[in-house]
């Protein structure tokens, strides 16, 4: 496959819009780690919106992101991810079908509409009659900063939510 495959470093805005036009194939392989789940995965927003079909594995927010036009397997499964993506190249039809509906969920993914809905959220949660949405008594909020792999260390955050185990002997 080395003659198919490109790995690409990091590359600025134009270059990496052209990146993502001349692929057929957005590989999406995020896996969990102790400290790290895939969040949101803009590049998988960006393939889609570029026309390629999003492969990956199904893991963190990657299923509910790439939706039913990517191909998805479980984590650390090279091989079927492999034979996913072959089979899909070969169907030319299903390719297709992948791509279109790619394009079609991605207008969904605009910044406008992440904003919309993370407003909606904290409306419910801050209403009172959807108790099962209210955050513990006595949270502990930690803030690291996150590495992004195109773009390298960010200027945002990525807040985490913990609970603080209980004190004993007091």
């Amino acid at each position: 496959v080395a003659d198919r495959l490109e790995i690409v470093a990091w590359q600025d805005a134009n270059a990496l819009a052209e990146t993502y036009r001349a692929a057929h194939v957005v590989l999406v392989p995020s896996t969990t780690t102790r400290t790290w789940v895939e969040q949101f995965g803009r590049v998988i927003v960006e393939g889609q919106a570029s026309g390629a079909v999003v492969a990956g594995y199904a893991s963190g927010s990657i299923p509910e992101v790439a939706g039913t036009p990517a191909v998805l397997t479980p984590e650390g499964d090279w091989e079927a991810l492999a034979s996913m993506i072959e089979a899909v190249l070969a169907d030319s039809a299903a390719f297709e079908r992948r791509r279109l509906a790619g394009l079609e969920q991605c207008r969904e993914r605009t910044w406008e509409r992440v904003a919309e809905r993370q407003i909606a959220l904290y409306r419910r949660v801050l209403d009172r009659s959807e108790p099962q949405l209210a955050l513990p008594r006595s949270p502990a909020f930690r803030v690291r900063k996150w590495r992004n792999s195109a773009t390298g260390w960010s200027r945002g955050m990525r807040p985490t939510l913990r609970t603080r185990p209980a004190r004993r002997g007091r």
